[in-house]
């Protein structure tokens, strides 16, 4: 029984260092084609800001000077227009474009 735990142990902690070890994906765009993203904010700069998706693959969004930001739902859909400094780490949102 107790030379199990050392085993029992080691297999955690290797199992451990392997998921903080992985990197993520960026994710490549094509210049003029449509995506649909949906993540999580995992970072921000002054230019726009990175959404991580279900499968772990990042996505860095620009934001031009025409984008419009809304909150969804509200009356037929429209939702409310917010502004860019709104978008912090850790919001689930879904980026078209």
């Amino acid at each position: 029984m107790l030379k199990k735990i050392p085993a029992l142990l080691l297999a955690l902690m290797i199992g451990v260092v392997g998921v903080f070890a992985q990197n993520a994906q960026t994710r490549n765009l094509t210049s003029g084609q449509k995506y649909k993203i949906k993540g999580v904010v995992v970072a921000q700069d002054d230019t726009g800001f990175t959404v991580r998706d279900a499968v772990g693959v990042d996505t860095k969004v620009m934001l031009g000077s025409g984008a419009s930001i809304k909150t969804k739902g509200g009356f037929f859909g429209g939702g409310n227009t917010i502004p860019a400094n709104n978008i912090v780490r850790g919001l689930n949102l879904e980026v078209e474009g």
